[in-house]
């Protein structure tokens, strides 16, 4: 359902330089992403950290990507290597 509504985004990479909540946030309000859980291939300090006061973004890894969680947000960003990752634990 969310993949056709187009509310599941893919992105190459995330470029955050520096630990900001304000330029993240600018980021996520010109993609009009209210509701977003981030599902990562590795930890991202830089992400996590500049995310983490803003309470409708959720970040995890692959690892612990969950039925609920998908569900729960309204989009759902993921990176491409962390594609490569959930595709590599389907095809197992």
């Amino acid at each position: 359902m969310k993949f056709n509504e187009q509310r599941i985004i893919i992105l190459k990479e995330f470029p955050l330089e520096e630990i900001k909540t304000r330029k993240f946030k600018e980021v996520m309000d010109r993609f009009g992403f209210k509701k977003a859980l981030f599902v990562l291939d590795k930890s991202n300090p830089v992400l996590e950290k500049s995310s983490r006061n803003l309470s409708d973004i959720k970040m995890i890894k692959s690892e612990g990507i969950n039925v609920y969680d998908l569900l729960d947000h309204e989009y759902i960003v993921l990176l491409e290597p962390t594609v490569r990752m959930i595709e590599g634990a389907l095809l197992a």
